[in-house]
């Protein structure tokens, strides 16, 4: 007996619309895990950025009074001598940072309690 091969048509060739709806759900899926990491992960990048600058700040505003036997009045009597250019707040576009002198200490503009530097 005979096996008759069914020839291939135009017809045949390429994915079922079932096959399409099942991996267009699962990238779906796949999407809605990566997103929320991915905007976790910008957030925690700019706070671990915004406490680098303070700490910076910090130790040039010290270097500062070293020197000078004051502290320093704003964080831009830092610029140019003891920080190249003026640090900005990378939560708060556009922002500087603000120098506390009752306190010697510098202030995040965000007020977010998780950018600070003690």
């Amino acid at each position: 007996m005979k096996v008759l091969k069914r020839r291939k048509s135009k017809e045949d060739s390429g994915f079922t619309l079932m096959e399409l709806m099942i991996v267009i759900f699962i990238l779906a899926i796949l999407v809605s895990i990566a997103i929320p990491v991915m905007f976790r992960l910008i957030a925690n990048a700019k706070r671990r950025t915004c406490q680098a600058n303070l700490r910076i700040i910090d130790g040039q505003a010290n270097a500062f009074y070293i020197e000078n036997g004051i502290y320093p009045s704003s964080v831009m009597s830092l610029v140019p001598s003891f920080i190249r250019d003026e640090p900005r707040c990378p939560v708060v576009p556009n922002s500087a940072y603000i120098w506390d002198s009752l306190e010697a200490k510098v202030i995040c503009p965000s007020g977010d309690p998780g950018h600070e530097y003690p």
